[in-house]
């Protein structure tokens, strides 16, 4: 199936490195001159300046380390869009590896492939303590999932899987602290079949492997093995994001990190394609999950797409409806958006009301199922420096904003307004200090962190995206009692929109009242867990497999 985004995805080998192994590092990056990529980038642990015989040119990218991460730099880089390789400094790879690792991937659909597995046991002891080791030395003539790979000889899929060498709370021990996050998000790891001439060991005469530290080391593992309470190996999955309309800045620059709808297709790691991209129709059948939204100008896709599948097929269609009750009931073709569910095999929705209405509309399964937040993601962001402010989050539906505007009125602090999407933001500024106009997520993110209290008076009975991200970043918002998750997350700042003089009640008592915010902010934090991505995964795919 073609893929118009793929053609834009770089190819990237990733290599973290330090001073003991200068002289096989040379080596692995001359092998690296000829091989066909985009990007080589190298973490350089503990050196104050780029060696010079190290190769130059627009494919290498060094960066000297602000502290020795050790081999976490291979994942320092990690970016959206991306065919990420993992290999090591003492390593040398041909194009075949990497020809064969890509092939692979893109032919399966996995989210990482390694031709170095380890199988744990369920409960193991040590990170040696395996039932399966699946070797590069030898010539290798299965597949086979694991739950450990190793990070040398690792390929990963950005757009489906993301973290960075943040998210580690050890360094030194990749291959232990990756395994962890796909345990977390049930994702398999697949070793590939291989031979053993597509790598090759420089380093026999070296002996300061982690082997060889393993008796110091033991603790950190120990940490991170029982940080799972069961090591498990997961189905394979193939998941389809299909759409007949995308918005594309959503999905070429921000669908890692984009709360709300966009973000299923990491916690599924679904392949995203356009209807009109695919040649082959039929190809849709290879998939065991096609998850659509059902936005307006998707409705007649749902049907053409059960017409393909036929009645009996083993592939679920998956038919979502991402907007509040008020705004499908003035958006849709009621007529039309009846029959897009009836061709589902399973329906989300995401709140009660909303559900109510699905279900009066079909008699397929209808699934109420918040869209997921990465609370790990969330919580990773490096924040700006939080300032006595109040922030208010507008929203591209609704003018509301300027009615709140009368709560803050004389506020004995700054009030700015927040944009999350949307520009219509001129008719606002003098009701508010600052405007910032629409911006892209992460920086959204970071905005967020500027602000001792945010409030959101969105007047739709929604899904509460804003109020999900301000809980997992810890700061206290006062929600319209209309969302649904707000009532989970902030029960105690709950307001009904309309009521100002509630609304500035609320946001006086948290910017004086620090036992009252500690507590809104500790809830919210607790609370933010049951609505990660990877929990939201777990119930839709037990959904699938109950009935």
């Amino acid at each position: 199936m073609a893929n118009e985004f793929e053609l834009m995805k770089k190819v990237s080998i990733n290599m973290a490195t330090y001073p003991k192994t200068r002289r096989y590092c040379k080596q692995v990056l001359d092998g690296l001159v000829d091989v066909k990529c985009d990007i080589v980038r190298v973490y350089l642990n503990e050196y104050t300046e780029i060696p010079d015989e190290f190769p130059k040119g627009d494919k290498f990218h060094y960066h000297l380390g602000d502290e020795n991460i050790m081999d976490s730099g291979k994942f320092y880089f990690m970016q959206p869009n991306e065919y990420y390789f993992t290999i090591d400094d003492d390593l040398l790879y041909t194009q075949e590896y990497f020809r064969k690792s890509l092939e692979f991937m893109k032919e399966t659909g996995y989210v990482a492939v390694t031709t170095f597995g380890k199988v744990l046991k369920p409960q193991p002891r040590h990170f040696v303590d395996v039932e399966m080791v699946v070797s590069w030395r030898d010539d290798v003539k299965d597949n086979y999932i694991c739950n450990v790979a190793g990070t040398c000889l690792s390929l990963f899929d950005t757009d489906k899987i993301y973290f960075n060498s943040n998210y580690f709370k050890h360094h030194g021990m990749t291959d232990l602290e990756v395994a962890r996050i796909f345990q977390v998000r049930q994702f398999p790891i697949i070793c590939r079949a291989h031979e053993a001439s597509e790598v090759k060991y420089l380093a026999d005469d070296f002996k300061e492997t982690l082997w060889d530290r393993r008796e110091e080391l033991v603790e950190k593992h120990d940490e991170i093995l029982r940080s799972v309470p069961e090591w498990d190996l997961f189905e394979h999955k193939r998941v389809l994001w299909l759409t007949n309309y995308i918005h594309d800045t959503l999905i070429n620059d921000e669908k890692i990190t984009r709360s709300g709808q966009y973000l299923w297709i990491r916690s599924m790691g679904a392949d995203v394609r356009r209807w009109a991209q695919i040649r082959d129709k039929e190809s849709i059948n290879d998939y065991d999950i096609i998850h659509m939204n059902l936005a307006p100008n998707d409705l007649d896709l749902a049907l053409e797409v059960r017409s393909i599948l036929g009645e009996k097929s083993n592939t679920k269609l998956i038919c979502q409806a991402d907007h509040g009750v008020d705004v499908m009931n003035g958006v849709f073709n009621f007529q039309l958006f009846k029959q897009a569910v009836n061709a589902a095999d399973y329906v989300i929705g995401v709140e009660e009301m909303q559900c109510r209405m699905l279900r009066f509309l079909t008699q397929k399964p209808v699934i109420e199922i918040n869209n997921p937040v990465d609370v790990e993601f969330v919580r990773g962001v490096q924040g700006l420096t939080q300032e006595n402010r109040v922030g208010v989050i507008s929203h591209r539906y609704q003018a509301h904003e300027a009615y709140l505007g009368q709560a803050f009125d004389r506020l004995c602090v700054p009030v700015d307004l927040l944009a999350y999407q949307g520009q219509d933001a001129i008719r606002l500024m003098k009701t508010y200090d600052t405007i910032y106009g629409d911006t892209d997520y992460l920086n959204f993110l970071r905005l967020l962190t500027k602000y001792k209290v945010l409030v959101d008076g969105h007047l739709s009975y929604s899904i509460g995206r804003v109020c999900m991200d301000a809980a997992a970043l810890g700061i206290p918002m006062i929600c319209s009692e209309r969302s649904e998750t707000a009532k989970v997350l902030y029960p105690h700042t709950l307001v009904n929109p309309y009521d100002v003089g509630e609304i500035r009640e609320l946001t006086e008592r948290l910017l004086n009242d620090i036992v009252f915010y500690h507590n809104v902010v500790s809830t919210a934090l607790e609370r933010v867990a049951e609505f990660d991505m990877f929990k939201t995964k777990t119930r839709l795919l037990n959904h699938l497999s109950n009935d």
